[in-house]
């Protein structure tokens, strides 16, 4: 990695006026991870882990915090006025091989069609390609409209549909 993770921070403005910032998880970001995953809806819940899970441990959210950023990236975002969450999105690739990654994106409900999700994400790409990853993928349920919105508006193109997922592909030549 060519930068330190303080040079990926981001503040941007939400379509409401409110600002958040957006960077690279930390280890010591589990608990407040943690409480974001507890305060989701079942909705959310299931739009990201296509199941309706049981809750996350301290343990499995240490795990999404301590991260090798070789083969994974994670960003959060935090609200920079008063807020009862600490992080209020969590967005990520996972790095297949060299040169492809898949991205895994969610926001608290109460964040959520304020642009963040867009914003998180196209951040991610842009750090992803600073990386030389060339090709993201997505798997969306087909019935999330406002993620395949998001997809299309970032420029994946829909490339396979199968018992209600879609994968979207957004791919850059080197």
């Amino acid at each position: 990695m060519a930068k330190s993770l303080d040079e990926y921070e981001k503040i941007v403005m939400l379509k409401d006026g409110s600002k958040a910032l957006i960077r690279p998880v930390r280890g010591e970001d589990a608990e407040d991870l943690l409480k974001m995953f507890t305060t989701l809806s079942p909705e959310t819940v299931y739009n990201r882990f296509f199941k309706l899970r049981r809750p996350f441990t301290i343990e499995e959210v240490q795990k999404m915090t301590s991260i090798n950023f070789d083969e994974e990236f994670a960003l959060v975002a935090s609200p920079l006025e008063a807020s009862e969450l600490k992080i209020i999105g969590d967005a990520r690739y996972y790095v297949e091989d060299k040169i492809r990654a898949e991205v895994a994106i969610v926001v608290q409900d109460r964040w959520q069609f304020k642009g963040l999700g867009t914003a998180m994400l196209q951040h991610l790409i842009n750090i992803g390609r600073e990386n030389n990853i060339r090709e993201f993928y997505i798997y969306v349920l087909s019935d999330n409209a406002v993620m395949i919105h998001v997809a299309k508006k970032l420029g994946f193109r829909l490339k396979s549909q199968s018992y209600g997922i879609s994968r979207f592909d957004l791919t850059f030549q080197s």
